[in-house]
């Protein structure tokens, strides 16, 4: 059984540091690392002190990616730990909106007489946005939807692909889930069931749009590990989720991060 292991930071902590930080020497990490109390620890070769049940050290935050080796000095084990230091510039936001398809069913069956996407009046007031403040915006889609007499993205022509394709540098789209119901759609779905679920979504996408979105909100933002594999495997490469906690102070909307990830997130970023 190994006797040394990183109980903070977890590998591949990413933390958030402004100017202000940086200017009060606060880019630095805290490390805690789990060994018995009468073993002698060090990370990165600086000795640790035993404090309330940890191996603690604090080590400068001086590289974008910092590799963080602990190593029981009286059994000679290793216990190893990664982070990366982000720098957030203050007044910069991102808008992610969910439970889109109304905008496109609207597109759809006005497309003989719409010369534009943005003779929808949905899309018209993100642009009218973007065009004065020069804001960017992304749409997570359904598949399908039963209201207003339903629809499905497949009805939608690919009349407007070189349009979508012109604003893709600040609107674009991504699969959210295949319809609006159930809630908590994948909480306890596979690979198979979101895998084919987002392929319907970006196939259509890239049809209609001529590109394939690589961030998404997933529908209540809860999944399995297989799931979140799945969406890596087509091409996903950032997922969003509000890290909140439920009524019984229990941890939602958060994937399947486990109590430590959570607590890492909400303590960084």
């Amino acid at each position: 059984m190994v006797s040394v292991k990183f109980k903070h930071p977890l590998p591949g902590t990413m933390i958030l540091l402004t100017d202000d930080k940086i200017r009060r020497g606060e880019d630095k990490i805290h490390c805690e690392v789990e060994a018995p109390v009468s073993h002698s620890v060090s990370v990165n070769g600086i000795p640790c002190r035993f404090e309330n049940g940890y191996h603690r050290v604090t080590l400068p935050l001086d590289q974008k990616k910092l590799i963080l080796n602990a190593k029981d000095e009286t059994t000679g084990e290793i216990a190893s730990s990664h982070v990366f230091k982000l720098y957030t510039p203050s007044k910069i936001f991102r808008i992610s909106v969910d439970d889109n398809i109304w905008f496109l069913q609207d597109i759809a069956k006005n497309q003989d007489s719409y010369s534009s996407i943005f003779d929808n009046e949905y899309l018209a007031m993100y642009k009218k946005l973007h065009d004065e403040y020069g804001a960017k915006f992304h749409f997570n889609i359904y598949y399908t939807c039963p209201e207003h007499g339903g629809f499905s993205l497949p009805e939608l022509s690919d009349k407007f692909k070189s349009e979508w394709l012109s604003v893709n540098d600040w609107m674009t789209l991504s699969f959210h889930a295949r319809a609006n119901a159930p809630a908590w759609p994948y909480r306890e779905s596979n690979y198979g069931e979101i895998y084919g679920h987002c392929k319907e979504v970006m196939d259509e996408i890239e049809r209609f749009a001529g590109y394939r979105g690589a961030v998404t909100t997933i529908h209540f933002a809860e999944a399995p590990d297989e799931c979140i594999k799945a969406l890596y495997d087509l091409g996903i490469r950032s997922l969003l989720g509000d890290y909140s906690l439920d009524k019984n102070g229990k941890p939602q909307i958060c994937y399947h991060a486990t109590d430590e990830q959570f607590d890492t997130v909400r303590k960084h970023c």
